[in-house]
């Protein structure tokens, strides 16, 4: 069985000099998957309600199936069978893998409308416009990085109209970040004594890294790293409040 995997996995093994940041290649991949997200929106965004939120428990079943190929192949090709926690899949960007695979339960679901709409949209955005990590020399794991960044437009776009349609609650979505923020500080300072590789980062709030976003590492060399995680995290939620806020007002 092992070796049935390791075929398919080497089979897919397409390397490629890995785009650097802001060349021309980076821009065009981020634009093509954020235009794809938009367009596939527009493709579904008429259906009836039942119909969008059959949509997003699809996406939560494709979101799972690439990430186990990504964990996969990480593990086996990448990191010669050794599991590096900095890939571990609970960053803000594996949310709606989670989320989607949970908007079948009804009284979760004005808290995930909102929370993809809102906090989904800003990961999304802000990852393909600066998608460092995930530039990577092989052809699989680059495509999967950026079309799972232009799926979640997607997620975040009919989740923003199901808000209009049956509701959103913004405050269940602050309660699920805060729930997600707390696991991943657990995974961060859990994981790290386990780390041969570079340690865990969820959410950017590693007590033993500095955060790799624009800004906010000066911040945490200046003022220390839980100031930063507390300012970072805040800003995060009123940009999500921002954002969900101005989809309300451009729905009604």
């Amino acid at each position: 069985m092992k070796e049935i995997l390791l075929g398919i996995l080497n089979a897919a093994a397409w390397t490629m000099e890995a785009p650097e940041l802001f060349s021309a290649g980076q821009i065009i991949m981020s634009l093509s998957a954020a235009v794809c997200g938009i367009f596939l929106y527009l493709a579904v965004r008429n259906r009836p309600a039942e119909k969008l939120l059959g949509f997003l428990k699809t996406a939560g079943i494709v979101f799972l199936c690439a990430e186990c190929f990504r964990q996969l192949f990480l593990y086996f090709v990448m990191f010669d069978e050794t599991y590096n926690w900095f890939y571990f899949p609970f960053q803000l960007c594996s949310m709606p893998m989670y989320l989607c695979l949970l908007v079948r339960h009804e009284k979760l679901q004005p808290g995930i409308y909102a929370f993809l709409s809102s906090y989904g949209l800003i990961a999304a955005v802000c990852a393909l416009m600066f998608p460092e990590d995930m530039l990577k020399p092989y052809v699989v794991i680059t495509f999967i990085s950026f079309a799972w960044h232009g799926l979640m437009i997607t997620a975040a776009l009919v989740s923003a109209r199901l808000c209009r349609i049956r509701g959103g609650s913004f405050l269940q979505a602050l309660l699920i970040f805060a729930v997600c923020a707390v696991a991943a500080s657990a995974v961060n300072i859990l994981s790290y004594p386990y780390s041969s590789g570079m340690p865990a980062d969820m959410f950017y709030i590693s007590p033993y890294t500095y955060n790799t976003q624009p800004f906010f590492g000066r911040i945490a060399k200046a003022y220390g790293k839980i100031p930063e995680s507390i300012l970072y995290l805040c800003l995060l939620s009123l940009s999500a409040k921002a954002v969900y806020e101005t989809e309300k007002q451009l729905h009604k």
